[in-house]
């Protein structure tokens, strides 16, 4: 009898670990292809859900089970962009760029909104930001 109990257990055990596996691994192919995608103005969740072939609700959970838990997917790709767009702002090799141009390459489709959510990441506007990184780094 205990001898099937356990057996049970080990059972139930190793289906439960399995799943966890799986849900994390589906996980990080996720922020994988975010990361990868992030030019494309179009990249939204539900767009990911239907690559992935699961529903938006399922993959909001994994990336809620698996993720750091304070920051959505959208936030997640929004926050990515923004680090991104800063770091072309330090990089000198493309100093050339107008901000626009940085900003539209990185998926941001709205000037007036890639200049806002900046601002509050940041605490400067791009253009401020760049002129201080040029400041630094002169």
């Amino acid at each position: 009898m205990l001898d099937l109990l356990a057996t049970s257990y080990n059972s139930q055990t190793s289906q439960i670990i399995s799943s966890n596996s799986i849900r994390r691994l589906r996980y990080l192919q996720i922020k994988r292809f975010i990361d990868y995608n992030l030019s494309d103005p179009d990249l939204s969740p539900s767009k990911i859900a239907g690559i992935f072939k699961i529903t938006p609700r399922y993959m909001h959970r994994i990336y809620a089970e698996f993720g750091t838990g304070t920051e959505t997917i959208g936030q997640y790709m929004l926050s990515r962009r923004l680090e991104e767009c800063a770091q072309q702002f330090h990089d000198t090799e493309v100093s050339h760029m107008k901000i626009t141009d940085i900003a539209f390459t990185w998926g941001f489709n709205s000037m007036t909104h890639f200049s806002r959510v900046f601002k509050e990441k940041y605490g400067l506007s791009p253009r401020s930001f760049r002129k201080d990184i040029s400041r630094i780094l002169c």
